[in-house]
């Protein structure tokens, strides 16, 4: 088993990592502004399980990635980005009516909440290249498989940590903004969070 050094020297990378800015930070800046309660710390829970599969893409070794087919690549990615697109033109366009008035606004279902994080962090090239980049220095042909599960949960749950702190600044913000104002902010952080994927992607 890895030593507790190692342990925690992975999930203090991992958490220094996830604390730069980025599609997922972004995303959980938005939800974190829309719920503004406890439905918001899904998203990092959404993040972190997709940092759970580049972790262990890093682990088995990451170059099935790029044989997949360019068109299934692409193509996903356009998916996610425009999905997130449209979210921002959506809560940008929100007309706050009477029903609003205590800022209860509809968004979605805690279980679309960890998808969408899900799909952002999965499609984040930027998160699959610091995986590669830094679980290799912690295992090797020699470290057995409960091993390799120890420091991918560990390591999640650093991920998890990192975007958390994402999500109390979004909700501590949400409270001082009138719903209008929240709305568009709101949805130009998905916009935002598209951009990003976009850019990463094309890097």
């Amino acid at each position: 088993m890895p030593s507790p050094i190692a342990v925690l020297s992975l999930a203090g990378l991992l958490f220094v990592v996830s604390l730069t800015p980025g599609p997922a930070a972004a995303y959980c800046i938005a939800v974190g502004m829309e719920e503004e309660g406890r439905s918001a710390f899904w998203a990092p829970v959404g993040i972190s399980l997709g940092k759970v599969v580049h972790l262990a893409a890093a682990a088995a070794g990451a170059a099935w990635i790029n044989e997949l087919p360019t068109a299934v690549r692409v193509g996903v990615l356009v998916l996610a980005i425009g999905y997130l697109v449209w979210e921002g033109v959506r809560h940008w366009t929100h007309r706050v009516g009477t029903a609003d008035h205590d800022r209860q606004r509809s968004g979605p279902h805690d279980f679309h909440i960890v998808l969408d994080g899900f799909v952002v962090s999965l499609l984040n090239p930027q998160s699959l290249a610091s995986s590669v980049a830094i679980l290799p220095l912690f295992v090797d042909g020699q470290t057995s498989g409960a091993a390799v599960i120890l420091l991918i949960g560990v390591g999640a749950a650093a991920v998890a940590a990192a975007y958390s702190l994402y999500e109390l600044i979004a909700v501590a913000m949400a409270k001082r903004l009138a719903a209008t104002t929240l709305n568009r902010v709101v949805g130009a952080t998905y916009v935002a969070a598209a951009t990003g994927l976009a850019v990463l992607a094309a890097a």
